[in-house]
């Protein structure tokens, strides 16, 4: 049984002054996707009570597709009204997530896809494995594993890489690793593309699975380096690592972190060169507060200087006890 998609937190955007005392501030969900996939997606936001002086403006966040097993910072916002003569209370603020689940065809002999993502070779010495990719976009010409998760009766599984003009850039079959895991290594090609997983049930039916958006193959590679398991008040070192295929200039790198998580260092000017790899270091402060075995999503973002509308961002997970 799958769990309902939590929110993970939500970023600030911006605020705006309304009067002496009152701000308007809108915020991006942070949104973590559970086993199934969801189409139409939403999530709605209520104030609890009127004696925090809180009041929500625009309660509703479009969240669209949401993916099984994905981490998503949504475009939209919320927006709420904080008498500041009062201390905004988060508590105050219930979240709940609404969308049209994709079970396939549900019949005998169907299949399912689950959880689509592009994979690589990692992990600390001893705990070798395959693992999702921390980039929200793969980079341009990398050789990459991608899995997906398929349920039920199945026959065949294969891919596709679509252009944004709807022709066929690549596609192939993938082949079952263990139990549901199918695999297949792929080429991400240069341009954008739209990717496609399809299933093959034991009646014949297919199921097919279609990304939302356009992945946008990046001309650099982010890595968030860190502990996997950190203590409450805990301090290590995280390393953000920048390689570069195709990018030149001057590029801005930060670091979005949970609430209660500190860093003694979030932004850096860099510069990169084709082929040149760059590290940046800050101290990882884990919170006190933090609940025990919950996993906290850490985000780095790099952009252009020139253009720093187009961000690319990657995302870690780490465990705090």
């Amino acid at each position: 049984m799958n769990a309902t998609p939590s929110i993970e937190g939500y970023d600030l955007v911006s605020s705006l002054r309304v009067d002496r005392t009152t701000f308007d501030y809108s915020y991006r969900l942070r949104v973590q996707g559970d086993s199934i996939n969801y189409s139409a997606s939403t999530v709605t936001v209520v104030a609890k009570s009127i004696v925090s002086k809180t009041t929500v403006t625009k309660g509703q966040v479009i969240v669209g597709q949401l993916n099984a097993d994905e981490f998503i910072r949504t475009t939209d916002v919320f927006t709420i009204r904080q008498d500041r003569t009062v201390a905004f209370d988060p508590s105050q603020l219930t979240f709940s997530f609404n969308g049209v689940p994709a079970l396939g065809g549900g019949g005998a002999g169907s299949a399912r896809v689950g959880a689509v993502a592009f994979v690589e070779n990692g992990g600390r010495p001893g705990h070798e494995g395959t693992f999702k990719i921390q980039d929200s976009d793969p980079q341009a010409g990398a050789t990459l594993g991608l899995s997906a998760s398929v349920y039920d009766a199945v026959n065949a599984v294969t891919y596709r890489m679509v252009s944004a003009a709807g022709g066929t850039l690549s596609q192939g079959s993938m082949l079952l690793q263990y139990s549901f895991r199918y695999m297949s290594q792929v080429t991400i090609p240069s341009e954008p593309f739209r990717l496609e997983v399809s299933a093959t049930g034991a009646d014949g039916s297919v199921n097919t699975w279609s990304s939302s958006r356009l992945y946008r193959p990046a001309p650099v590679k982010m890595r968030i380096v860190s502990a996997p398991l950190l203590y409450k008040g805990e301090s290590v070192q995280l390393t953000l690592v920048a390689s570069s295929s195709t990018a030149s200039g001057t590029y801005a790198l930060s670091l979005i972190l949970p609430a209660g998580f500190t860093a003694s260092a979030s932004s850096w000017l860099v510069t990169l060169n084709p082929g040149q790899s760059i590290q940046v270091t800050t101290t990882l402060v884990a919170p006190l507060s933090a609940i025990n075995f919950k996993r906290y999503t850490l985000l780095a973002t790099i952009a252009p200087s020139s253009s720093p509308q187009d961000v690319r961002q990657s995302a870690l997970k780490v465990m705090v006890q």
